[in-house]
């Protein structure tokens, strides 16, 4: 996948990833839809979906077609990615992106169209970045980013540590990074000299007890400090140098995978397959875009299209 979004940065919309694969489509093949006519028209009016859909992926799972109203629909066979759909269809969250519909093409239990027969659920979401048919697959992480991505990726699910505060993340990160920089520029930074390559850890939670606030708040800095810029240095030799990363890009983008996956799990939603194919960059800000491996237990309602609730 890292490979995939190396070349097509920058390429033209008309390279799409097929089975894992980078392949160049013409434009009739980007036009082709596996569903009857009759069930497209049904599913865009149940989906508020207009124009005709144009593919932008498929993977081993399902595929998923971009249309005119900046939507994309996702035709799958993973009851786990619908389950979780389902549970925040409809929510909205700055670091996550919106879930508008999730429904079964036919009833449960009941006789499958022979297209895409094993493929039963379809999601409508809104389009995460610019339009593909425009400017390509971009809004990819950055360089700067996905060191931060795939930091979280390989500790997500810690229970202890600093690493906990990726699923239980404060409400209010601005007020947490005030409040440290209080305690920060009240403490002998410079007296407390850590040797290069060492470790900073009991430097930072002696500024923690100092902090003012809650816990989850202490948690949260502790958190941005591992994910961003590590412990091993000398990164609190000074006031400045901690107010350049506590101020900086790197605690911005820990902040954005944290909230979201605070969310997630809010909602029932415990997500941890975070990696940089499954998050995108608008504006400088990331926004998680697949759930697809969660794992939602017990059962989730999921409504029939043509069906009323």
């Amino acid at each position: 996948m890292e490979n995939w979004r190396r070349f097509v940065e920058g390429q033209r919309p008309h390279y799409r990833l097929i089975g894992n694969i980078i392949t160049e489509l013409t434009e009739e093949q980007l036009k082709e839809f596996p569903l009857s006519d009759e069930e497209l028209d049904k599913i865009k009016k149940w989906g508020d979906l207009e124009g005709k859909p144009s593919l932008l992926g498929t993977g081993s799972m399902g595929s998923a077609y971009f249309f005119d109203n900046n939507k994309v629909l996702k035709i799958t066979s993973d009851y786990q990615e619908a389950k979780a759909a389902k549970l925040i269809e409809g929510e909205d969250h700055p670091n996550v992106y919106k879930i508008l519909k999730v429904a079964r093409r036919w009833k449960r239990g009941g006789k499958a169209p022979k297209e895409e027969e094993n493929r039963p659920f379809v999601i409508v979401y809104e389009m995460v970045g610019e339009d593909p048919r425009l400017a390509g697959l971009v809004n990819f992480p950055t360089e700067e980013q996905k060191p931060i991505i795939k930091k979280a990726e390989a500790t997500i699910g810690t229970k202890t540590g600093a690493f906990k505060a990726w699923t239980s993340w404060t409400d209010d990160f601005e007020s947490a990074k005030e409040n440290f920089l209080k305690a920060a520029e009240g403490y002998d930074l410079e007296g407390e000299v850590v040797k290069q390559f060492s470790s900073e850890a009991k430097k930072l939670d002696s500024i923690l007890d100092k902090m003012e606030g809650d816990q989850k708040s202490k948690d949260a800095i502790k958190l941005a400090f591992h994910a961003s810029v590590g412990i091993g240095g000398n990164n609190l030799r000074s006031f400045d140098r901690v107010k350049e990363i506590v101020d900086g890009k790197k605690f911005k983008y820990v902040e954005d995978l944290a909230s979201g996956l605070t969310f997630l799990k809010n909602k029932g939603v415990p997500f941890k397959d975070l990696k940089t194919s499954n998050v995108m960059n608008v504006d400088d800000k990331l926004i998680i875009i697949d759930i697809g491996k969660a794992v939602v237990s017990g059962y989730v309602e999921i409504e029939t299209i043509g069906e009323n609730k």
